[in-house]
């Protein structure tokens, strides 16, 4: 895969804080991913399809599967109330979602991407660029990398067509995240300082293309799927396992204190990211049937949910057992169901669905287990 699959404006918050993660990357020829928690990804893209069914008018129900597989939940309809409340104060609901712009037109060497949703607003000159996050990880809407390059290209299509845009308002939409500013959260910045960013973060594209580009670590190194590689996040993770010393009292001033316990949780911070990257390499060697010792691959806990399209049968089925199945606008789930039926009853209609598998530490007395206790 060649370095341009790397630098896309979803990505842009690591390269351009690390001018090496593309070549890595490319090198290895990992997967690209923009979040490496697949639940968390997979239900992303379904809440992200649900916003825009949902915005054309296509009806879809809670209990419904995305096209990815996903089950339609009632905390993605509310995620979708908040966003499209957002896209509504952008004076009507005109916003323009899912729709491909071309980045590498105006950002050399980076990939062409799909802004969630934007909207000019002629009136105010002012463009409105949105991005809705289903994650429980904080995102900062202030300098946003990824809305930054998107807002720019925006900017410059609109002007080529004629149009004035005096400044650009961004906003993250983060409804699962409980955010000092918000679940809702926006910057607005003028063109001008825009165009200053714009520069810094074209620069930084261009310096991924530099022969052995060097990698440097930070928060960009925790999604980073060539993390198990970067001999630079391996450096600076060894360094916090160093030595041991007496037990003679040392007490530090404030001034000591904030110094040492700043950089003891930036070194944390490498370690996890370290941690990450081979977690990562473990779990795909173990799902090409490798062994790597201490680690097995398991399978992730889920929930009794009902077969798609057993609907009728299980109304039928509260009629029978005279049970109230219904919770307007959709049956009871299977957990406030399950001493209304008979087991193998609902066995007819219910179903567990297989866990992901997710890699875990190995018990080293498993097989002691496995063999009533026995030793040697």
């Amino acid at each position: 895969m060649e370095r341009q699959a790397y630098l896309r404006p979803s990505s842009a918050a690591v390269w351009s804080k690390c001018a090496g993660y593309a070549a890595l990357n490319a090198a290895l020829g990992t997967e690209y991913v923009e979040e490496t928690d697949n639940d968390i990804r997979e239900d992303g893209t379904a809440c992200h399809w649900l916003a825009a069914e949902l915005w054309e008018g296509r009806p879809v129900r809670p209990g419904d599967l995305s096209p990815n597989g996903r089950e339609i939940t009632e905390e993605m309809f509310n995620a979708v109330e908040e966003y499209h409340a957002l896209l509504q104060s952008w004076d009507g609901t005109d916003a323009v979602l899912e729709q491909q712009v071309p980045v590498s037109r105006y950002f050399p060497g980076v990939a062409d991407g799909t802004p969630d949703a934007w909207k000019y607003i002629s009136a105010a000159a002012t463009l409105h660029v949105a991005d809705l996050k289903y994650g429980f990880r904080p995102v900062e809407v202030w300098r946003n990398a990824q809305l930054i390059v998107y807002a720019w290209t925006l900017v410059c299509e609109l002007v080529a067509a004629g149009n004035d845009v005096h400044q650009v308002e961004l906003t993250i939409c983060q409804p699962r995240c409980a955010h000092r500013d918000g679940t809702t959260r926006s910057w607005t910045v003028s063109t001008q300082e825009l165009a200053q960013l714009v520069a810094t973060l074209a620069a930084a594209a261009q310096v991924c293309y530099a022969p052995n580009p060097p990698c440097s670590v930070g928060p960009q190194c925790r999604d980073c799927m060539a993390a198990y590689a970067c001999r630079t996040l391996q450096a600076a993770a060894g360094a916090g396992m160093e030595v041991s010393y007496d037990a003679t009292p040392f007490e530090l001033n404030e001034q000591q204190l904030g110094y040492e316990l700043s950089k003891l949780m930036a070194a944390r911070d490498h370690i996890d990211h370290r941690i990450n990257g081979l977690s990562m390499q473990a779990e795909s060697l173990l799902r090409k049937g490798k062994r790597v010792p201490a680690f097995e691959l398991g399978r992730k806990a889920t929930r009794w949910r009902w077969r798609a399209g057993t609907e009728q049968f299980v109304r039928r089925l509260g009629e029978l057992f005279n049970v109230e199945v219904m919770a307007e606008p959709r049956i009871k789930s299977v957990a406030k169901l399950r001493n209304a039926f008979p087991v193998d009853v609902q066995a007819m209609y219910g179903e567990k669905p297989e866990g992901e598998l997710t890699l875990r530490m190995s018990d080293p007395n498993e097989a002691i287990k496995k063999m009533g206790g026995r030793n040697g």
